[in-house]
Formats: structure tokens, sequence, C-alpha cells
């Protein structure tokens, strides 16, 4: 005898904030904003992002944002080397705010992608340690037969250098091993407001 299956539902708003980190970082910016009326500074903190949904980290992005972003990438296979231009639309933008990055090891996969776009457009100091790496993404497979798995893509993530000029050409790299913050610190000031102050209002001459 064959036992049903019975779906289930998430049924609760906090778990749906706390699914999406987009959706969570949108709720509470704007509890922040509306608490605060002088604020200038802001620091996204990925420490303990282990990475996930590709499609919630342009939409981080797009918080820091409203310009179109650069995203790069080599292909394993070809060796062929793209740039593309994302801009998103239909989220508030807090790009009147001074932005900052904080990572560590653990901010790996998706995270460490969010850090290398970061870094190729210029949103701002990466402050911390090197992020974790994590370069390709993955690709899920379903055979006719019902199994299912997971694999890296070819795809790997970068960052371009560069002008695109002959006397500076553009080069890409890999993101594979991390990407060293602009802002090194030691673990032991990682969370230090005092520290993350002095680099954001140096940074920014503020």
């Amino acid at each position: 005898m064959t036992k049903s299956v019975v779906p289930e539902f998430v049924n609760s708003s906090d778990s749906l904030i706390k699914s999406d980190s987009a959706v969570f970082m949108e709720f509470y910016m704007d509890i922040i904003l509306s608490q605060t009326t002088n604020l200038k500074n802001m620091i996204l903190d990925i420490t303990w992002n282990t990475g996930g949904n590709v499609g919630a980290l342009y939409r981080v992005i797009g918080f820091i944002t409203q310009n179109s972003f650069a995203v790069s990438s080599i292909s394993a296979d070809t060796k062929s080397n793209s740039t593309s231009y994302v801009k998103i639309e239909g989220v508030p933008t807090y790009d009147h705010l001074n932005w900052g990055l904080l990572t560590t090891p653990t901010s790996f996969s998706a995270a460490n992608s969010l850090t290398t776009i970061f870094k190729e457009n210029n949103l701002g100091p990466i402050i911390g340690l090197t992020s974790g790496g994590g370069t390709s993404s993955i690709t899920p497979i379903l055979l006719p037969n019902g199994t299912a798995f997971t694999t890296s893509s070819n795809n790997m993530s970068a960052y371009r250098t560069g002008t695109g000029t002959e006397a500076d050409p553009y080069v890409y790299h890999p993101n594979e091993f991390g990407i060293e913050p602009t802002h090194p610190i030691p673990i032991g000031n990682i969370y230090n407001e005092t520290v993350l102050l002095d680099i954001l209002t140096t940074y920014y001459g503020e």
C-alpha cells in the first residue's frame, strides 16, 4: 500500500523572511532606517555566510547600488572569458549609505561571489580576512531513471581588471582561493566596532 505524502507549507512570516537573505536584509534595513535619521555607514557582514542563492545575491547588490554591475566569469572548458552587466529593478536601493563588506574564510561560494562583485565594481572597502573561495556554480542533474545529483559546472566566477586597451588589456582572475580584503584586520578585531568605523570613515573621508 502506498503511503500518501502531505506537502508541508511554510505559514510563518518569520520563517519566510529568514529563508531568503535579500528578503531578510530588506526587512531589517527598513526597520533600521525608520529608527535612525542620521545613518551614514553600513557594513554588510557575511562572515558566517556559506553561500546559497545567486538570485538573492544579485538582489543584495541591488540594495547597495542602483547602477548596473559587472559579473565576470571564466569557462573552465574553453578558457574563454566574459563579463555581463546586471541591473536590479523592483527593490529599494540604499546607495546613499557608505557601504563596506566584512568577510572571513567562512564567506564561501555565493558569499565569495558577492565579495568578488563587490571588488570588481568598487562598491566599498572589503574588510576582514580573505573570503573562503569556491568559484564554480553547481548544476543539478536529473537522469531518466530518477537519479538526481549535483556537480560543479564549468562556469568559474572571476573578476576583471584592466581597461580593455592595448596598453592595459582586460585580465580575468578566478576567485577559487578567495578574495583578499582591501583592509585586512586580525580575527580578534573582526567585530570591533571602533576598528570597523575607523576604516569606513577613513575610506570615505567622513
